[in-house]
């Protein structure tokens, strides 16, 4: 039998905090040093800003009509939805892969040439 969680509101607010305060804290927390180690300083600012305006499109904006279009295609459940959400997860974890992989192989460096001589 489901529960009506409105009525517990510890429940709810555990159910807020422990995404939006931890885990997502830790995700976007070595973000910045990952973009910032995966770029030359020349364009580092251009290329980070792009990567977040990119995502931004296509995460946030995207995204809810997608799942709303999946749920709605299977008769309001939401198997579509967690295979959509699979898929996201499963590229993401080889886009970290690759990038790990390619950020180990080229030492960039953090300073132009010309300024360590």
């Amino acid at each position: 039998m489901l529960h009506n969680f409105s009525q517990n509101v510890p429940l709810v607010f555990l159910a807020i905090a422990l995404p939006f305060g931890i885990i997502y804290g830790a995700a976007y927390a070595t973000m910045s040093s990952l973009f910032s180690g995966s770029f030359e300083p020349t364009v580092r600012y251009s290329a980070v800003s792009f990567i977040y305006q990119f995502s931004g499109i296509f995460a946030s904006g995207l995204t809810p009509m997608i799942a709303t279009m999946l749920v709605s295609s299977n008769d309001g459940q939401p198997w579509y939805l967690c295979g959509y959400l699979l898929a996201a997860a499963v590229i993401s974890c080889l886009s970290t892969l690759w990038i790990t992989r390619l950020h180990g192989r080229e030492a960039l460096p953090h300073e132009p040439e010309d300024a360590a001589r």
